[in-house]
């Protein structure tokens, strides 16, 4: 692989990669606010956050899709 493209690649993987962990971290940040007003809130908070977690995954991968579609 040519310089050029490992740039590329790296230079994806950390903007796709902190928009996911953006999604995430704010998701966690709304759960852990919502259960320190109201502990017995926190029954679901689990199934909040793996789907938090699939859906950022998602978006990511889509919008990383349509680019490549785009491209050729």
């Amino acid at each position: 692989m040519s310089q050029k493209t490992t740039k590329t690649i790296q230079r994806t993987i950390l903007v796709f990669g902190g928009i996911a962990g953006l999604i995430v971290s704010v998701t966690m940040t709304v759960m852990m606010l919502i259960h320190k007003q109201n502990p017995a809130s926190f029954d679901s908070g689990e199934l909040v956050g793996y789907t938090s977690m699939l859906l950022s995954a998602s978006l990511v991968l889509k919008r990383k899709e349509e680019k490549l579609v785009s491209v050729m």
